[in-house]
C-alpha cells in the first residue's frame, strides 16, 4: 500500500516542537535518515554541525514553469509527496497543508513544494486542476512533476523517504 512520507513540515516543528531558549523558539534540525532532531543554539553553529542540504533539482510545475532548488534558497520550506489520484492520505495532507499555507500565504520566506510520486500521470495541466480543484491559491505552493527516477532519488536522498516510495512500481 502507498506509504506518504511528510518529509520536513517545518510548520510542526516550528510550532509545536520547538526547543525554547531564552523565551527564543529553536528550529529543528534533520541531519540524518534516522530524524534525530538537532537543537542549535547558537547561528553561528548552524553550518559546522549541519551538512545536510537539499539536493540541486529542477521540475516542471502546476503551470507548467521550470522550478529549481534556487526557489527555496534560504527559505523555510515543508515538502511532501503526493498523487493526485490518491483516495487515502494524500486528500487529508493537502486539506492539513493548505490550512498551514493560507495562515502564511503572504510569507514570501515560507514555500511549499508538494512533488508527484506518479509523475507519469500527474502532468502539469492535471497539477493545475487539483490545484482549482483545492481551491489553492498561494503563490508560494509549487506542484512539481518530472522525471520519476529524479523525483525519488530527491526523495531519497534529501528528504529520506522510505526506500519503497510509491505504491505504483514503474
Amino acid at each position: 500500500m502507498f506509504r506518504t512520507v511528510f518529509l520536513i513540515l517545518i510548520s510542526w516543528s516550528f510550532f509545536g516542537c520547538a526547543d525554547v531558549v531564552n523565551n527564543q523558539p529553536q528550529l529543528l534540525y534533520y541531519n540524518e535518515p534516522n530524524f534525530t532532531p538537532l537543537f542549535i543554539k547558537n547561528k553561528a553553529g548552524i553550518k559546522f554541525k549541519i551538512n545536510h542540504t537539499i539536493r540541486d533539482f529542477s521540475f516542471v510545475n502546476q503551470d507548467s514553469v521550470t522550478i529549481t532548488q534556487e526557489i527555496v534558497e534560504q527559505k523555510i520550506h515543508v515538502a511532501n509527496f503526493i498523487f493526485t489520484s490518491c483516495g487515502s492520505i494524500c486528500p487529508t495532507m493537502t486539506r492539513n497543508m493548505k490550512i498551514v499555507s493560507d495562515s502564511m500565504e503572504n510569507d514570501p520566506d515560507i514555500m511549499f513544494l508538494s512533488y508527484s510520486v506518479t509523475p507519469w500521470i500527474d502532468k502539469p495541466s492535471v497539477l493545475k486542476k487539483f490545484e482549482v480543484n483545492d481551491k489553492i491559491s498561494n503563490p508560494n505552493w509549487q506542484f512539481l512533476t518530472g522525471a520519476k527516477s529524479e523525483i525519488y532519488s530527491l526523495a531519497r536522498k534529501s528528504y529520506f523517504a522510505e526506500a519503497d516510495l510509491g505504491f505504483f512500481k514503474r
